[in-house]
């Protein structure tokens, strides 16, 4: 038999409501040791839509540099980074969690 669920270290994806479309992110980016795998698992299907879509920032940055190579180049010499600020309180409305 395997761990019960409450035994695991097992998160849910946030608590925004449904409506809210949770933005492409790095899964678990702010942590000081990110894991090496993770999971996804649905307990109960969406009534309707519902989604999970994956990306992977490799194949992303390649079609960039292949359809638009000249931006990218600028934003790579300039330093342009993204930086997402996440405040300390949750906010359950919130698509990010936080």
């Amino acid at each position: 038999r395997g761990q019960e669920l409450s035994e695991l270290q097992v998160f849910t994806t946030n608590e925004s409501p449904p409506s809210e479309p949770i933005p492409f992110h790095h899964e678990l980016a702010q942590t000081p040791t990110p894991p090496s795998h993770i999971s996804f698992f649905c307990a109960e299907n969406s009534a309707s839509g519902g989604a999970t879509p994956l990306l992977r920032s490799d194949l992303v940055h390649d079609w960039l540099r292949v359809r638009h190579g000249d931006e990218l180049r600028r934003y790579e010499e300039r330093g342009v980074r993204y930086v997402r600020v996440i405040p300390e309180e949750d906010d359950p409305s919130s698509a990010i969690g936080r």
